[in-house]
């Protein structure tokens, strides 16, 4: 699935399996079309867009995997047309489809936890209450983008399989591995965990959506279920009654009086802030030059050019954190493991401690099967960091540390009365004009506030 896989989070501590390069690949692809991850149709995307750097990912690819290799990611749905292009008939589409009201609620549910724990980009995470329908907006661009590619796609190229499926004992590795005929190991421990998905939706879900985009969601998904070759006897979720006690609603109430709407900033009050920023910021330019070149070198694959640019930052400015992490995530994507690990030891022993030198030296070890190792790092550095703090938990769950849950308890905790979660969650609040919206994100904040 790729050699620099995305970290495991206290949320999903086993990790996402997403290759990092492909999910960068991704948004920049919709950076450059004007949108972002939350695409709900508001530009159309091009499927000619990026095929240059799509056939040197492939390229890379193959020399680190030979034949055979897979890769996962959410957005490759909205470039599926793209991806065949350049991969032709050796391209191999496993498709699993998720209802949607079960993916508009762990959106919800994820978002609404960053929030609360005043974690990830607010604004972001704010915009699923903040426009209303926003949330259904994105699953159906998403999903009309899949149909539209399933309808084409020749039917010995694509495998469609449902969650729920999947989650009753279907057996992923010999239905993919008959059906394509790729050798795989069948004998490895399956990372799925059907204890963590059901098919309950909680009708609050309700308040997020319009009877149009329902029925709108419902055709779609009835569409895709007819591209299914392996499906559950049930595939329709159970809405049930929200669950939250009484002090959770005592305390909705409460952060509600305490951060009533206000309209957006308007343009002038934006700009000049931005212009504030800009004018505190100095740098050299020689070198923030050559890094931004080196930046874009990675981001595209050109991985001998962002190695040169790299150590031409380093030879200007030895100290540059982020040029030796980049240096170390360039020889991470080449498949150059121990490469990695030696710069990030080396700039560690020259510049120290550094939260974020740290943070990609554990993330190292744990890619290379050393986890125990990169909770000992962690826990043993003087350093200390809220990054630090959150993976360091991540590693622990991961490696199955009998005193892991405790940690992310603990941490849950001082994060939930901490001054910058009240912070964003009164932001995100007070740009929420929606009553029932407001009501919604609130009770959520106080859920996790509370548990």
């Amino acid at each position: 699935m790729g050699e620099y896989l995305m970290p495991p989070a206290p949320s999903n501590p086993d990790g996402h399996y997403e290759d990092m390069p492909l999910v960068a690949l991704h948004d920049d692809l919709l950076d450059q079309q004007g949108t972002t991850w939350q695409f709900s149709g508001e530009v159309s995307l091009s499927p000619d867009a990026g095929l240059e750097v799509l056939q040197r990912y492939v390229a890379l690819r193959d020399s680190l995997h030979g034949h055979h290799w897979g890769m996962k990611d959410p957005r490759q749905c909205l470039f599926l047309p793209n991806w065949h292009q350049v991969l032709g008939e050796r391209g191999q589409y496993l498709v699993i489809l998720r209802h949607w009201s079960a993916s508009i609620q762990s959106l919800l549910k994820r978002s609404a936890q960053d929030i609360a724990l005043g974690l990830g980009a607010t604004r972001e995470n704010a915009a699923l209450w903040q426009d209303y329908g926003h949330a259904a907006r994105i699953w159906i661009a998403y999903n009309e983008a899949l149909l539209e590619f399933l309808e084409q796609c020749p039917p010995k190229q694509r495998l469609v399989v449902t969650q729920q499926a999947v989650m009753h004992g279907l057996v992923l590795p010999d239905l993919v591995e008959g059906y394509f005929a790729i050798p795989l190991q069948s004998d490895t421990v399956s990372p799925i965990k059907p204890g963590l998905v059901h098919d309950e939706v909680d009708e609050s879900l309700h308040a997020h959506l319009t009877e149009d985009q329902v029925d709108r969601m419902e055709a779609i998904w009835d569409r895709l279920l007819s591209f299914a070759a392996h499906r559950a006897e049930h595939e329709s979720p159970r809405w049930v009654a929200g669950s939250g006690s009484d002090w959770d609603r005592r305390l909705a109430y409460s952060i509600l009086a305490a951060s009533p709407y206000k309209s957006a900033p308007t343009g002038s009050e934006a700009k000049g802030k931005i212009a504030v920023t800009h004018g505190e910021t100095a740098v050299d330019l020689s070198v923030a030059d050559l890094a931004a070149r080196a930046d874009r070198a990675y981001r595209t694959l050109l991985l001998l050019d962002a190695e040169r640019y790299t150590r031409e930052v380093l030879d200007l400015n030895p100290c540059d954190v982020a040029s030796h992490v980049r240096l170390a995530c360039i020889f991470l994507v080449s498949g150059q493991l121990e490469a990695g690990e030696s710069v990030l030891s080396s700039a560690i022993e020259r510049l120290g401690e550094v939260p974020l030198l740290l943070h990609f030296k554990a993330t190292v070890l744990d890619l290379r099967g050393r986890t125990g190792e990169a909770v000992a790092l962690l826990n043993s550095a003087s350093a200390t960091s809220e990054l630090l703090q959150r993976h360091r938990i991540a590693f622990m769950l991961k490696g199955g540390q009998p005193d892991g849950r405790l940690a992310f308890e603990a941490w849950a905790r001082n994060r939930s009365s901490s001054l910058e979660a009240w912070q964003k969650t009164a932001r995100a609040l007070t740009g929420v004009e929606h009553p029932d919206l407001r009501k919604d994100l609130a009770f959520r904040a106080a859920s996790v506030w509370n548990r």
